[in-house]
């Protein structure tokens, strides 16, 4: 679902409802999740350093662009 919000977002497919504000929400997720490894950590023991740096990583880079294309799209509608 994600991914087609994301499409929807860049005008690939048809518009979807409650655009602006689901890809707010998509974005704001990811980047909690980016942020939030610190307080995960003691949940999950078995996961490396490793793990965490790269999931994070990921997580900010996707959360990035998706608030990148949340801020596109609330300058031009």
């Amino acid at each position: 679902m994600w991914a087609l919000y994301a499409f929807s977002g860049a005008g690939l497919i048809a518009r979807l409802p409650l655009l602006k504000w689901v890809l707010a929400a998509i974005a704001g997720a990811l980047l909690a999740r980016a942020f939030a490894f610190p307080l995960l950590m003691s949940r999950f023991p078995e996961n490396s350093m490793t793990f965490w740096w790269v999931s994070s990583g990921l997580c900010f880079v996707m959360g990035a662009a998706y608030l990148h294309g949340v801020v596109a799209l609330w300058r031009l509608r």
